[in-house]
């Protein structure tokens, strides 16, 4: 964290970020950033391996169009 402070949940877990502050995470998890100042905020993000090319960030709304497309999909036989 650079400026600002910032309320993390990752996977459930709600984690509160300052300035000098790291987070990391593992692939695949569900992050959220909240702002509790009211203010500004900067952080630095990097990724490493580098993600993939397709399919690297997850929306639960973009999962749930899928799972829905899919279950029409597979009811039309």
């Amino acid at each position: 964290m650079l400026e600002g402070e910032v309320d993390v949940v990752a996977d459930g877990e709600r984690h509160t970020l300052r300035p000098g502050d790291a987070f990391w995470t593992a692939t695949g998890a569900f992050i959220a950033f909240y702002e509790t100042q009211g203010g500004g905020v900067r952080w630095l993000e990097t990724s490493a391996p580098a993600p993939p090319p397709r399919y690297s960030y997850r929306f639960d709304r973009d999962w749930d169009y899928l799972v829905e497309r899919l279950a029409v999909d597979t009811s039309a036989g």
